[in-house]
């Protein structure tokens, strides 16, 4: 018990040796930590919430709204015919070529009185119409890259100088004084790329970044960018006056439609506003569909009584199934076995010769082929219809001897 005692004694010493050994470590550590690593605090950017995480123009709606104005901000180009005519169309964020289909519905829409506000989509080579912008076209003006060269970061050049030097060099050729609807504004549209204006007779060297475009009682004002209107620019330069005077001439029951999101239109959205006729008769089949169907539903109705059949179509019905099984094996055996009992009683002489000799005898006195009288005897299945056929017309033949 002694012994035992000082073991326990023992392995408490060590115990407590681990642990004071444990803490010294994690003290030198944290000492260790404490006299090299540099605390420092600063606003780290984590990103949009909300509404905003999925709505890169949601301050711009918010602003708009106290500004007395309904605004809509959608996910895709809403129908035309859901637009008023005094209403105006803000489409920021493009990345999506329009169809002709789109692109006439929203000539159609301007020149009835409707403002557009619109980006465009890719700068295209000044030399080439590949991939032309077709609501540019639509307008005669064409989105191009300017010769403006970015800045690049040098050698020796820390990350955060080379921010501050692109960030001022952007400013200082993106940045444009601008007069809409009598407002004097700064807005940064980018400076590079610029609209070239391709009406005839226009002056193809004149470089701008804003085109106005009368059609019918309408507006059309494109840009080459609209980011200056998302969450992140909208509180730079004048950017909020630029955005309140692009709507500042409609009626103020006029709805501003934001598209920040582009989006082909769904196919329930397109046959809504193109095809409502057909589903209006479609509607119209389905119901009269389901009241010729309803007339039908009642209580329950009784099983009719079924018809009495004879005992001939029982046994026929017996016969095609038997038959239909393994190759009519059971009713082969079956015909074979009834064979075996009428010969065993009316020819006890016959019944006990050997297989062979009875063969022989048998197909002497029916005066058919030994090899016929062998199937239908001794073979267990016919896979060939008319093998089968052959033996039981066979056992049948030999049943009815004398």
């Amino acid at each position: 018990m002694a012994k035992s005692n000082a073991t326990r004694r023992g392995d408490r010493a060590r115990i407590f040796a681990f642990a004071f050994l444990g803490l010294a470590v994690l003290g030198v550590f944290g000492w260790y930590l404490a006299h090299n690593l540099e605390s420092r605090e600063g606003r780290v950017w984590v990103g949009y919430h909300g509404e905003a995480r999925t709505d890169a123009f949601l301050a711009a709606s918010r602003l708009l709204n106290r500004l007395g104005r309904e605004t809509h901000p959608v996910r895709g180009i809403p129908i035309t015919k859901t637009l008023a005519k005094e209403d105006a169309l803000i489409l920021p964020d493009r990345r999506l070529r329009l169809t002709p289909g789109q692109v006439k519905d929203l000539v159609a829409w301007v020149k009835s009185g409707g403002l557009l506000i619109a980006e465009g989509t890719y700068a295209e080579n000044a030399d080439s119409d590949r991939v032309s912008d077709p609501l540019f076209d639509a307008f005669q003006a064409r989105l191009v890259a300017t010769d403006l060269k970015a800045p690049t970061i040098g050698d020796k050049e820390s990350p955060e100088d080379f921010k501050a030097r692109r960030k001022a060099f952007e400013r200082e050729h993106g940045v444009f004084d601008l007069t809409i609807n009598e407002v004097r504004c700064k807005a940064d549209l980018g400076g590079y790329d610029r609209l070239e204006d391709r009406r005839p007779g226009a002056d193809a060297s004149e470089e701008g970044h804003v085109l106005g475009r009368e059609e019918g009682s309408g507006l059309a004002v494109l840009f080459t960018h609209l980011y200056a209107l998302d969450n992140g620019h909208l509180a730079d330069e004048d950017h909020a006056d630029l955005l309140a005077a692009l709507v500042s001439k409609r009626p103020m029951g006029a709805k501003v439609w934001i598209v920040y999101q582009e989006e082909p239109p769904s196919l329930l959205a397109w046959l809504r506003a193109n095809a409502w006729m057909v589903l209006i008769a479609l509607g119209a089949l389905l119901v009269v569909g389901l009241w010729r169907a309803l007339r039908r539903i009642g209580p329950r109705l009784p099983d009719p009584p079924l018809a009495r059949r004879s005992l001939l179509e029982h046994l026929a019905a017996t016969g095609r199934f038997l038959s239909s099984v393994r190759d009519g094996e059971a009713l082969l055996a079956a015909s074979q076995a009834a064979f075996r009992a009428r010969l065993g009683h009316a020819h006890p002489a016959l019944a006990a010769l050997p297989p062979d000799d009875l063969v022989l005898e048998l197909a002497k006195r029916a005066a058919i082929p030994e090899m016929r009288v062998f199937k239908a005897l001794r073979y267990g299945r016919l896979s060939d219809p008319r093998d089968f056929t052959e033996a039981i017309q066979t056992l049948e033949l030999l049943r009815n001897l004398p």
